[in-house]
């Protein structure tokens, strides 16, 4: 499994979210592959080898005025022309929204999972038109194309100072526990016990 984390950008001078990556933990039934990503709209291609290896992709991102950690479903193919953390800005033709990328997974029991982790949590429909989004579009686009179970969720989490008093640690947990909540997902279905048939007994009339 693929788990990446983005570094800093305008604005954000400390990225949460490259720092819940290189804390988490063992996760049960998974080999984390852990990456950090720089925050630039040239550095996207990265993301493509790492994804040739894996079958499922978590991102995790910082919506820094968000004061809920956010499941997101959809990406889309447009950008705002915002300054990464090398001050350029991403192609012009970017601009106009395009197609949309809806993520496989079920989002609400990955939602559960991080509220059991005690952190406030909500579906998301939308992840933005930062770099976020663009990793988001990418990583659902070879999602597309790849065997199922093939899944790949984005996860934005606020900075820890606007989780009423939550620590990072409690962020990192909870990102722990939606990754465990989304190896449920992949996990082929158990197949039905058949049903014994048992001979039918004749009953004598009396």
């Amino acid at each position: 499994m693929l788990v990446t984390g983005f570094g800093p950008f305008p604005g954000v001078p400390v990225n949460p979210s490259e720092a819940i990556v290189a804390r988490l933990g063992t996760v049960v039934g998974a080999r984390l592959v852990r990456r950090r990503l720089e925050t630039t709209w040239d550095g996207l291609p990265v993301l493509d080898g790492l994804l040739a290896s894996v079958r499922v992709a978590v991102h995790v991102g910082v919506a820094p005025r968000s004061q809920r950690l956010r499941i997101e479903t959809t990406a889309v193919d447009g950008r705002d022309r915002a300054p990464d953390a090398d001050g350029r800005l991403p192609d012009a033709a970017a601009d106009r929204p395009g197609a949309v990328r809806r993520s496989r997974a079920v989002a609400s029991p990955l939602v559960a999972a991080a509220r059991r982790a005690g952190v406030p949590a909500a579906v998301s429909g939308d992840a933005g038109r930062y770099l976020c989004n663009a990793l988001y579009f990418r990583s659902l686009t070879a999602a597309r194309g790849a065997t199922r179970p093939h899944l790949a969720v984005f996860v934005h989490v606020p900075p820890p100072a606007l989780q009423h008093g939550r620590r990072l640690g409690d962020l990192t947990a909870a990102v722990a526990a939606v990754i465990a909540a989304l190896l449920v997902q992949t996990r082929p279905p158990r197949p039905k016990p058949r049903a014994s048939r048992q001979p039918k007994s004749r009953s004598r009339a009396l």
